[in-house]
């Protein structure tokens, strides 16, 4: 099925769709709010059958855009065609309704997008820290994260040891060489 198709599909459910030109594979934009509706649809319908999700990712587009992305990776097993659904999100606050209905590996895939980004993910069975312990601050990929100096009173790694240079000699033999 080819984009204006698929677009052509989506559309009763989703009334602003947009194609992002030149991206491979496939990938369109879609209001937050039909996101579930959009995501039901593909998985359902046997003539896209989206049957895996194989990845959420999330993005932050810093304070200047001040939005976030949340990128879903969806895979037909017996189309052999993939997709890529993105919804944009307000940066303060950001949340979108879970598709842990849909497809069961979004748990622990949401789970790792709210760690990391702080996204929040709407009706979501268990959205807790997957990645960072429990009792830490911030969201580690965000644009704006301050990297404390202490956790636990255990003190930061010193990023000042020499560094090493991963060096391609015209051989294509890999040797490392110190500064």
């Amino acid at each position: 099925m080819d984009s204006t198709q698929l677009m052509e599909l989506i559309h009763p459910v989703a009334g602003n769709v947009e194609e992002v030109k030149n991206a491979k594979p496939l990938m369109l934009v879609i209001d937050a709010a039909e996101l579930v509706p959009v995501c039901g649809l593909l998985f359902k319908n046997p003539e896209t059958y989206f049957d895996m999700l194989t990845c959420i990712t999330g993005v932050d587009n810093g304070h200047e855009a001040n939005t976030m992305e949340v990128i879903y990776h969806l895979y037909s097993i017996p189309f052999h065609q993939s997709l890529m659904l993105k919804v944009m999100l307000p940066r303060e606050n950001p949340e979108v309704e879970s598709v842990t209905t849909i497809w069961k590996s979004a748990n622990w895939l949401e789970r790792e997008v709210f760690d990391m980004f702080g996204i929040a993910f709407k009706n979501h069975p268990d959205l807790r820290r997957i990645l960072m312990p429990a009792d830490w601050e911030g969201y580690p990929l965000r644009k704006d994260y301050k990297h404390e100096e202490t956790y636990r009173e255990l003190k930061s790694i010193n990023r000042n040891w020499p560094e090493y240079i991963l060096t391609v000699i015209e051989t294509s033999a890999i040797h490392i060489q110190r500064r």
